[in-house]
């Protein structure tokens, strides 16, 4: 089983996450809402941007983004466009050496008017130039569109 961290609790990580809890994966859902981190861990429904679709029993919710993204192999960035930046800037010190970070975010960033894809590429490198796609070093391997579902 691959640890995998969705970070964006909104219908779209939701139903990612929940595919991946489905097929045996080890899935953290990270959501802004506490409403959403309670619903989901309590009754196995996000009440507030899916209520009509049942989670798998095993995917779990987090509040703490750090803690949600600590010791995952994926983490999936589901973030609405307007969040990208800051919610990927706040992330990076938690991922683990050789995480593979693939953002599913649509859309562009607010200031720059660049694809999610960059903006999360642009934070990565900030923090760590070691991300950068450019090195064969690479510590955590960026992809736009890398998880098998």
């Amino acid at each position: 089983m691959t640890r995998v961290a969705v970070v964006g609790g909104g219908a779209w990580g939701t139903a990612l996450a929940d595919l991946l809890a489905r097929k045996g994966e080890t899935v953290t859902l990270w959501a802004l809402e506490r409403e959403v981190v309670a619903s989901v861990n309590r009754e196995h429904l996000n009440r507030l941007f899916l209520p009509d679709a049942p989670l798998a029993p095993e995917l779990r919710a987090e509040a703490d983004l750090e803690a949600a993204v600590r010791g995952a192999e994926v983490v999936v960035s589901s973030a609405p466009s307007f969040a990208v930046r800051e919610t990927v800037a706040r992330a990076v010190p938690a991922l683990r050496p050789g995480a593979l970070v693939v953002s599913v975010s649509n859309g562009f960033g607010q200031v720059m008017f660049e694809p999610d894809s960059s903006t999360c590429h642009v934070n990565l490198y900030a923090f760590h130039p070691m991300y950068s796609t450019a090195s064969t070093q690479t510590r955590v391997p960026w992809a736009a569109h890398s998880y098998n579902i």
